[in-house]
């Protein structure tokens, strides 16, 4: 869709950086500065609308979490959440109207990466399952479904005493 955006050259990048910058006078300042909001904030509400739709800072995957989407410079996006929270997907979230597949960082229950990966589908057919026999004798308590593809989400129950 055509959308308004400011000319990000000479004097139209001086006036939006003047914009995000504005109120920022002291070192203090620029540590809490928020950037991506602050960038998102001095676009024209049309530009910040569709900006936010198609990168947002979040997605919710399957089970309901909702995680965090990284923008790392001159790298693909990705997020990260338990395995767990990808059973029953056959493929990850993607961004920008379904043309950019996120990375995804799959963690075991300890919070370490299992596996990094755009492919799901190939990831549950042709590395789970070997992956699948480490983590059941790692943490025998956590369900480790054959087809986790096929199964529903699994929800996180609340710690004891805290429900």
């Amino acid at each position: 869709p055509e959308v308004p955006l400011p000319e990000l050259r000479g004097r139209g990048l001086a006036e939006f950086l003047l914009k995000i910058l504005a109120g920022v006078d002291s070192r203090q300042a620029w540590e809490r500065l928020d950037l991506p909001r602050a960038c998102l904030e001095a676009l024209p509400p049309e530009a910040a609308a569709l900006l936010s739709r198609e990168l947002p800072g979040h997605v919710v995957l399957q089970a309901g979490r909702r995680v965090r989407v990284h923008y790392p410079w001159g790298r693909e996006p990705w997020i990260e959440s338990r395995l767990q929270d990808f059973f029953g997907m056959k493929e990850g979230p993607k961004l920008a109207g379904g043309r950019v597949p996120l990375l995804l960082h799959l963690l075991a229950p300890n919070q370490r990466a299992v596996q990094v990966t755009k492919d799901l589908a190939g990831f549950w057919k042709n590395t789970y399952p070997e992956i699948r026999k480490q983590l059941m004798r790692r943490y025998p308590k956590h369900r480790w479904p054959e087809d986790a593809a096929a199964v529903g989400a699994v929800r996180e129950r609340p710690l004891r005493g805290k429900a």
